[in-house]
Formats: structure tokens, C-alpha cells, sequence
């Protein structure tokens, strides 16, 4: 017979924590940061130690499968009556799954719905490890799922919406968020998506369809050519840079630096400046003319 119930478990004492007699019974009393009162039984480990006896804050849910084991998950719910919705509906799925309605990897796909999304972010994260995808593009697409995650309260598969993506992405434009960077929160959620669906978690990908944002039309996104001015303060950054980063991480101690290392910090320097110049002097800029490059004839 199918079932609720919350599963207790032993932690030590709270700090601060005081033992009292009860009803017979040694109970624990404290008050928690935020300033609640609280209380729980009192029980003595295996080691001799003192620790308090605490039921989970969720309800698990115990029933028999489509292979006749006893088996409880978690129904992620802390009331009692949402719990009871998970369990039927777990319950129910089972029973098609006996009739031959539904396949063991549509339940198994539903049984994945309840999964909290940061257990699927961690699979995902692992998936792009094994695919060798480098450690920042990594740590960037879980940084923005995760972020989208928290903003648009995704807490399992089956809570993620395209529209309320895309109103999140609305909103991040209304901000000034870049069309560039709302398109990379866009890639990582369409191939958080697409894997879902590979590894049969997901039927379809939720995100398909959300527009990319136009990123020509971002003003902030306007390519030109340097201005002279700007080159001539380029190449004389350029050339200088490596002594003055030198003379700061020496405290400006001029005396520090010996005549050796102060031409090959200024070597270095002409050589940095003489090849941005040289790239400068012999690019051209997709959709331009000669007459229209950098370049105008005169000395920089």
C-alpha cells in the first residue's frame, strides 16, 4: 500500500542548545539565527555522544514498482497534501506502466521531472567534461543556468517554460544586458535542453523557438575603424607598457631596475608596437575598400 511519511535522522546538538525533561523525555531547546524557537528529542549515538533526533523537512513517498519493489523517493513537497498529488500520480504511472500503457523510460522520464535541476546541472556539467569543452566555457554556461534557474524559479525539468525565459530575457534588455550576452544565456538554456532530450530526461526541448536577439541592431555593438588618434595612442601604449607595468610592480623604484633588463623591457615594447602597426597597415575590414582602411599614406 502506498504511503507518505518523513524520515528522521540524528544531528549533534545545536550550539547553544539546552537539555530538558519533558514528559520523561530528554528534549533539546534553541533558538536558531533567525531568532525561532525550536525543540527535539534527545538521543545518545553509538560513540556515547549526545545528538538530536529530527524529521526531514520534505515528505517521502513509499510504494511498490512495476517490479513489485518496495521503493521511497523523495516527493520534494512539504505539504502534506501536494505529497499526496506526487503519490498518486506516482502511483498511477506505475499502474499504466504494469498495463503495458507507458515503457520503462517514460516513467523513467517522469520519475526525472522530480529530479531538483541542480542535479541535472552537475550531469550536464560532467557531460561537457567528457566532451573536453574547456573549463570556462564550462563554468560560464553553468554560472548562466543557474542564474536563470534562480531568476525564474526553475527548480525541476518539468518547471522550465520558454515563456518565462524569454520574459526574463526581455527583461535583461530593459536593463541594458548586451543582445551578445542575452544570446549566450539563450545558447547555454538550448543546449541544457538539447542534452535533456539526448539522455531521454525530457521529451522535447522546452527552449526551442526562443528567439535570438538581432545583435547587429545593438548600438553598443558598432564596429569602425580606429581613428589616427587612436592608433597613435595605441602604438604608444603599446611600446611603453611593458616598462611601466615593470616600474608598478616595482613601486616606481627606478633605481631597481638594471640598465640590462630596461632595454629588453623597452625591446620588448617596440616589438609589441611594431606588430600591432604592421596588422594595423595591412588588414582590411571585411566590407571595406582600400580607400576606406586605416590606412591614408602618412607616417603613425
Amino acid at each position: 500500500m502506498a504511503s507518505l511519511k518523513r524520515k528522521s535522522y540524528t544531528r549533534p546538538l545545536p550550539q547553544g542548545a539546552e537539555i530538558v525533561t519533558h514528559r520523561g523525555q530528554r528534549v533539546a531547546r534553541w533558538v536558531d539565527s533567525n531568532g525561532k524557537k525550536h525543540t527535539a528529542s534527545v538521543t545518545v549515538s553509538a560513540e556515547g555522544t549526545e545528538r538530536i533526533r529530527v524529521e526531514s523537512a520534505v515528505w517521502i513517498a513509499k510504494f511498490r514498482d512495476a517490479d513489485g519493489r518496495i521503493v521511497e523517493v523523495s516527493t520534494g513537497c512539504r505539504d502534506k497534501g501536494a505529497a499526496m498529488t506526487v503519490l498518486r500520480d506516482t502511483v498511477a504511472r506505475v499502474e499504466k506502466q504494469k498495463a503495458g500503457i507507458l515503457s520503462r523510460a517514460d516513467v523513467a522520464m517522469a520519475d526525472c521531472a522530480n529530479v531538483p535541476l541542480a542535479v541535472h546541472s552537475e550531469e550536464f556539467a560532467n557531460h561537457m567534461r567528457a566532451r573536453g569543452v574547456t573549463e570556462e566555457h564550462r563554468t560560464t554556461s553553468i554560472s548562466r543556468l543557474q542564474r536563470v534557474a534562480r531568476d525564474c524559479r526553475f527548480a525541476v525539468l518539468r518547471d522550465l517554460d520558454r515563456a518565462v525565459l524569454e520574459r526574463w530575457l526581455v527583461a535583461r534588455a530593459a536593463e541594458g544586458m548586451s543582445a551578445r550576452t542575452r544570446n549566450g544565456y539563450r545558447a547555454s538554456c538550448v543546449a541544457f535542453g538539447n542534452w535533456c532530450v539526448d539522455t531521454r530526461q525530457l521529451a522535447a526541448n522546452p527552449f526551442t523557438g526562443v528567439p535570438k536577439a538581432n545583435e547587429k541592431a545593438d548600438p553598443r555593438r558598432r564596429r569602425r575603424a580606429l581613428t589616427e588618434e587612436e592608433l597613435v595612442l595605441l602604438l604608444d601604449t603599446a611600446r611603453s607598457r611593458p616598462l611601466q607595468d615593470r616600474l608598478t610592480k616595482n613601486r616606481g623604484a627606478l633605481t631597481k631596475l638594471t640598465d640590462a633588463t630596461r632595454r629588453k623591457l623597452e625591446r620588448i615594447g617596440y616589438e609589441r608596437a611594431l606588430i600591432y602597426r604592421t596588422l594595423v597597415l595591412t588588414g582590411l575590414r571585411r566590407v571595406e575598400t582600400p580607400q576606406s582602411s586605416c590606412h591614408r599614406g602618412g607616417p603613425l
